[in-house]
């Protein structure tokens, strides 16, 4: 069966939003209907659906009469967006029943151990996926559905965050894998207060390798308009 119009802009949604996570699509860049068209070959309609959904993400900014262009986020974004993660992740561990039950400590470690075996800015994508994959597992696991819908609709604005934060080139993969397991380790022990500062703290740390790296590039830049100058 020939794939329909919006099985192929659900296509095109994912090829452009891992683009845009990854910086190949750099803040600013120009997103023309025609082009992306011929370049991924697709309608024109269904490239239109692509950046409406994009759009809806925060992901892409659309202009009348001008077409549409990757967003841009400003230091401002990067901590407002860190923050919100931070408050969704600390309700959904204190909604949790702890310690954690085996299947998810389990889920969660394993997410971790392949996180050891990876390197940056190499394996970019696959951490971004794995990083993901880890929250949401944690906020799935609370049961708060309304909340889970909130965080699937600002998650992608993180993995933007998140693949910023790994273009710094001394992580390892050990590091990164370790800052997991200390949320873990804090997820299987009893102690809700223990566990849900262990989340805000792991959204922290990476809030401030974003702002060292934000105050880096305006050092060398010179200037601090946004976070990908």
């Amino acid at each position: 069966m020939p794939p329909t119009e919006r099985t192929l802009a659900d296509l095109v949604v994912q090829q452009l939003r891992k683009q845009i996570i990854l910086g190949r699509l750099p803040p600013g860049e120009r997103l023309t209907e025609a082009r992306l068209s011929e370049e991924l070959d697709v309608s024109r309609g269904t490239v239109r659906e692509a950046l409406r959904r994009l759009e809806a993400e925060s992901l892409v900014e659309s202009f009348s009469h001008r077409g549409s262009r990757v967003a841009a986020l400003s230091p401002d974004d990067a901590v407002q967006i860190s923050e919100i993660h931070s408050l969704l992740g600390a309700h959904a561990v204190q909604q949790l029943a702890l310690p954690i039950e085996k299947d998810l400590c389990r889920q969660l470690t394993g997410i971790a151990r392949e996180m050891r075996g990876l390197r940056v800015p190499d394996d970019v994508d696959r951490f971004i996926e794995l990083d993901n994959q880890f929250h949401r597992a944690i906020v799935e696991a609370s049961g708060q559905r309304r909340v889970l819908q909130v965080w699937y609709g600002v998650s992608a604005l993180l993995s933007i965050l998140v693949g910023m934060s790994l273009r710094d080139e001394s992580l390892t993969g050990d590091e990164i894998a370790a800052g997991h397991e200390l949320v873990i380790a804090a997820l299987c022990q009893p102690d809700r207060e223990i566990a849900t500062r262990s989340v805000v703290d792991h959204y922290r740390a990476n809030e401030a390798r974003l702002r060292a790296l934000v105050a880096e590039r305006e050092h060398e830049n010179g200037k601090g308009d946004g976070i990908d100058d």
